[in-house]
Protein backbone atom coordinates (compact mmCIF):
# COMPACT_ATOMS: atom_id res chain seq x y z
CA UNK A 1 0.00 0.00 0.00
CA UNK A 2 1.47 3.36 -1.04
CA UNK A 3 1.20 6.34 1.29
CA UNK A 4 1.00 9.92 0.14
CA UNK A 5 4.18 11.70 1.27
CA UNK A 6 3.83 14.12 4.17
CA UNK A 7 5.90 17.31 4.30
CA UNK A 8 6.53 18.70 7.78
CA UNK A 9 7.57 22.36 7.75
CA UNK A 10 9.48 23.63 10.77
CA UNK A 11 11.48 26.68 11.85
CA UNK A 12 14.98 25.58 10.85
CA UNK A 13 17.76 24.79 10.62
CA UNK A 14 18.14 21.18 11.72
CA UNK A 15 18.90 21.00 15.42
CA UNK A 16 16.55 23.79 16.55
CA UNK A 17 13.81 23.10 19.09
CA UNK A 18 11.27 23.27 16.25
CA UNK A 19 13.24 20.53 14.49
CA UNK A 20 13.11 18.44 17.68
CA UNK A 21 9.33 18.97 17.81
CA UNK A 22 9.02 17.97 14.13
CA UNK A 23 11.00 14.79 14.80
CA UNK A 24 8.78 14.04 17.80
CA UNK A 25 5.68 14.53 15.63
CA UNK A 26 6.97 12.16 12.95
CA UNK A 27 8.03 9.37 15.36
CA UNK A 28 4.86 7.40 14.74
CA UNK A 29 4.75 8.05 11.00
CA UNK A 30 6.26 5.98 8.24
CA UNK A 31 9.67 7.63 7.76
CA UNK A 32 9.95 6.86 4.04
CA UNK A 33 6.82 8.91 3.39
CA UNK A 34 7.83 11.92 5.52
CA UNK A 35 10.01 14.87 4.55
CA UNK A 36 11.19 17.46 7.06
CA UNK A 37 11.51 20.88 5.41
CA UNK A 38 13.16 23.74 7.31
CA UNK A 39 11.95 27.30 6.84
CA UNK A 40 13.78 30.52 7.65
CA UNK A 41 10.93 32.18 9.53
CA UNK A 42 7.62 31.31 11.16
CA UNK A 43 5.95 33.53 8.56
CA UNK A 44 7.50 31.39 5.78
CA UNK A 45 6.25 28.15 7.36
CA UNK A 46 2.70 29.46 7.72
CA UNK A 47 2.67 31.07 4.24
CA UNK A 48 3.89 27.89 2.54
CA UNK A 49 1.29 25.82 4.38
CA UNK A 50 -1.49 28.33 3.73
CA UNK A 51 -0.78 28.48 -0.01
CA UNK A 52 -0.42 24.71 -0.44
CA UNK A 53 -3.07 22.70 -2.21
CA UNK A 54 -5.64 21.16 0.13
CA UNK A 55 -4.78 17.79 -1.41
CA UNK A 56 -1.10 18.13 -0.55
CA UNK A 57 -0.05 16.37 2.62
CA UNK A 58 1.63 19.16 4.59
CA UNK A 59 1.76 20.37 8.19
CA UNK A 60 3.76 23.07 9.95
CA UNK A 61 5.34 22.82 13.38
CA UNK A 62 5.61 26.32 14.87
CA UNK A 63 6.18 27.46 18.45
CA UNK A 64 3.21 29.09 20.15
CA UNK A 65 4.40 29.33 23.76
CA UNK A 66 7.84 29.47 25.32
CA UNK A 67 7.95 28.37 28.94
CA UNK A 68 10.60 30.97 29.75
CA UNK A 69 9.16 33.96 27.86
CA UNK A 70 5.46 33.25 27.30
CA UNK A 71 3.67 33.59 23.95
CA UNK A 72 5.70 33.45 20.73
CA UNK A 73 4.55 36.68 19.12
CA UNK A 74 5.84 35.82 15.62
CA UNK A 75 3.45 32.88 15.50
CA UNK A 76 0.52 34.61 17.15
CA UNK A 77 0.77 37.68 14.90
CA UNK A 78 1.07 35.58 11.73
CA UNK A 79 -1.76 33.12 12.37
CA UNK A 80 -4.57 35.66 11.70
CA UNK A 81 -3.05 36.33 8.27
CA UNK A 82 -3.86 32.75 7.22
CA UNK A 83 -7.54 32.09 7.91
CA UNK A 84 -7.46 28.68 6.22
CA UNK A 85 -5.16 27.14 8.86
CA UNK A 86 -6.30 25.29 11.95
CA UNK A 87 -4.59 23.85 14.99
CA UNK A 88 -4.75 20.05 14.93
CA UNK A 89 -2.32 19.06 17.68
CA UNK A 90 0.15 20.32 20.24
CA UNK A 91 3.59 18.99 21.08
CA UNK A 92 5.36 19.86 24.30
CA UNK A 93 9.15 19.80 24.18
CA UNK A 94 11.06 20.41 27.41
CA UNK A 95 13.61 23.11 26.59
CA UNK A 96 17.01 22.84 28.21
CA UNK A 97 19.64 25.58 28.16
CA UNK A 98 23.25 24.86 29.02
CA UNK A 99 25.95 27.17 30.28
CA UNK A 100 29.14 26.33 28.35
CA UNK A 101 32.75 27.44 28.64
CA UNK A 102 35.91 26.73 26.69
CA UNK A 103 38.07 26.98 29.80
CA UNK A 104 38.41 23.83 31.93
CA UNK A 105 39.39 25.94 34.95
CA UNK A 106 36.36 28.26 34.73
CA UNK A 107 34.04 28.53 37.69
CA UNK A 108 30.61 30.08 37.84
CA UNK A 109 32.08 33.04 39.72
CA UNK A 110 34.72 33.64 37.02
CA UNK A 111 32.21 34.05 34.17
CA UNK A 112 31.92 37.69 33.15
CA UNK A 113 29.91 37.56 29.89
CA UNK A 114 27.07 35.27 28.71
CA UNK A 115 26.25 35.19 24.98
CA UNK A 116 22.74 34.11 23.96
CA UNK A 117 19.91 34.85 21.55
CA UNK A 118 17.46 37.49 22.72
CA UNK A 119 14.83 34.80 23.41
CA UNK A 120 17.15 33.46 26.09
CA UNK A 121 17.19 36.72 28.06
CA UNK A 122 14.87 35.41 30.79
CA UNK A 123 16.84 32.17 30.97
CA UNK A 124 20.15 34.07 31.18
CA UNK A 125 18.90 36.21 34.03
CA UNK A 126 17.56 33.19 35.92
CA UNK A 127 20.83 31.29 35.40
CA UNK A 128 22.86 34.29 36.56
CA UNK A 129 20.79 34.33 39.73
CA UNK A 130 21.03 30.56 40.13
CA UNK A 131 24.84 30.50 39.97
CA UNK A 132 25.33 33.82 41.74
CA UNK A 133 26.75 35.69 38.71
CA UNK A 134 24.40 38.66 38.81
CA UNK A 135 27.22 41.02 37.86
CA UNK A 136 28.01 39.35 34.53
CA UNK A 137 27.29 41.07 31.22
CA UNK A 138 24.76 39.48 28.88
CA UNK A 139 25.21 39.82 25.12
Amino acid sequence: MAFAPLTVLYLGPEGTWSYVAACEYTKTLIKSSTTLQPTTTIHDALSILSSSSPSSKMVAIVPTTNTTSGPVTDTLSNLPLHDNLELISTITIPIVHSLLTSSPSATAASIKVIYSKSQGENVRMRECENVRMCGCETV
